[in-house]
């Protein structure tokens, strides 16, 4: 399949094109997709994350449907500049990660379609250093430029 990328300033335009037959279809987080899929405006085609949604759990991930190539997760972290010093990087992360596995915010999140993952500094760095490898590749091989 070929898809055309449209650089829409926010999800209500999307949103408004699909619903209006100007669009296929729209990628988005299933917390903001949830009302459109329950109410049977939308239907949710699959989800890209590596497991499935457990808002939408009828619904398969990209790899159940043989794409594992485009499994594509939401990661969210804390960053300092280098030169931090050890002592404000340490507590930094401890009291993230307090917060991270405390059963208030996993519910949180949870409600919103979201897995905290609560990964120390060394694991944050393997994460993003995988990711912006597989995303260079991508970008590279398929000739993606920066939209002005």
């Amino acid at each position: 399949m070929n898809l055309q990328h449209i650089p829409y300033k926010g999800v209500t335009g999307a949103y408004s094109d699909v619903l209006g037959g100007r669009i296929d279809l729209v990628a988005d987080a299933p917390a903001s997709a949830l009302p459109n899929i329950k109410a049977g405006r939308f239907r949710a085609l699959a989800v890209t994350s590596p497991k499935r949604s457990p808002m939408l759990p009828e619904v398969p991930t990209m790899a159940e449907l043989g794409l594992a190539a485009a499994e594509s997760d939401f990661v969210t972290g804390l960053i300092a500049p280098t030169g931090t010093p050890k002592a404000v990087v340490a507590r930094l992360q401890s009291e993230t990660l307090r917060v991270a596995r405390s059963t208030e915010f996993r519910d949180f999140l949870a409600q919103q379609g979201y897995e905290p993952l609560a990964l120390n500094s060394e694991e944050f760095s393997v994460r993003i250093r995988t990711a912006l490898a597989k995303w260079s590749t991508v970008v590279r091989e398929r000739n993606i430029k920066v939209e002005q």
